[in-house]
């Protein structure tokens, strides 16, 4: 019984070995294609179906997509796109992302006031009340031709932290959704990370990028959702837990000597380069 029970590992063993790197790889794939809406949020959206103008908005993965709605505000952009079975809600970052969580508006206020203790960047939350999109995707979502349909919350930069919060919002009233982030600062205290951490949601982070480590811990903001850390490999860090702890073999691991905003720029799906993050 012994030997048998051996021989079945030994057998299984391989097998397993070869699944993993299907499975991180199906996680890249999915995550550049979140990417690329993502990145399309930089662009002009009355360009989207020029593949001169709009490169990404044309990519093989995303160019069937019909934006529904879109908007902007003085930190705020975005859109909800249509893409059979999937509805995508998507928001830009910012040029000045570094000025937003280092000004008077990183204080925390509380929010949403249905959860006790929960407390959030004023800043941040200003910026996506901004877009009052929760009617619009309320509206979408009641069409019975949507019925059925997967929600994605997906941003960059101060982008990633307002799809945070409408995640938030979304899920508390009641709907279901897909968030992934990509370099997404913290967003609020640890009542708040509690809220949204859940299986659905990914928060991906780039080697070095300083974005994800601010704002400081010390001012009470605690990280949230799994995190995926990229550099030379793609590494599916541990669940966070009640505490919301940051997983030490990731992100979290980078000496603060090395943060940098270059790594900001660079994500799954996601090319922008200096100049075009600071060109709009």
């Amino acid at each position: 019984m012994y030997r048998r029970f051996i021989i079945l590992i030994l057998i299984l063993i391989p097998i397993v070995l070869l699944l993993i790197p299907i499975a991180v790889s199906e996680l890249v794939d999915e995550l550049e294609h979140l990417g690329r809406y993502a990145a399309a949020t930089y662009e002009r959206f009355e360009d989207w179906t020029d593949p001169n103008q709009c490169t990404v908005c044309q990519h093989p993965d995303i160019r069937a997509t019909t934006l529904n709605t879109t908007w902007a505000g003085l930190l705020t952009r975005g859109f909800i796109g249509i893409n059979q079975p999937n509805v995508i809600v998507a928001f830009r970052g910012t040029t000045h992302i570094m000025d937003v969580l280092t000004n008077s508006h990183a204080v925390q206020t509380r929010w949403p006031p249905s959860v006790n203790g929960s407390m959030v960047h004023e800043g941040f939350l200003a910026a996506y009340l901004d877009a009052h999109i929760m009617d619009h995707l309320s509206l979408i979502m009641a069409d019975p031709q949507f019925r059925g349909y997967q929600v994605h919350f997906v941003g960059h930069s101060l982008g990633a932290a307002q799809a945070t919060l409408a995640y938030a919002e979304w899920m508390l009233g009641g709907g279901d959704a897909v968030l992934t982030t990509f370099g997404s600062p913290r967003v609020g205290n640890l009542e708040f990370a509690q809220l949204v951490n859940t299986r659905e949601f990914w928060r991906v982070v780039n080697r070095a990028d300083i974005v994800p480590h601010l704002p400081m811990k010390l001012m009470a903001y605690v990280s949230a959702g799994r995190e995926v850390w990229v550099g030379d490999d793609v590494v599916e860090c541990e669940s966070p837990g009640e505490e919301c702890n940051e997983d030490p073999r990731c992100s979290a691991s980078v000496s603060p000597f090395l943060w940098n905003l270059v790594d900001h720029m660079v994500y799954p799906g996601i090319r922008l380069g200096i100049p075009k993050y600071f060109e709009q």
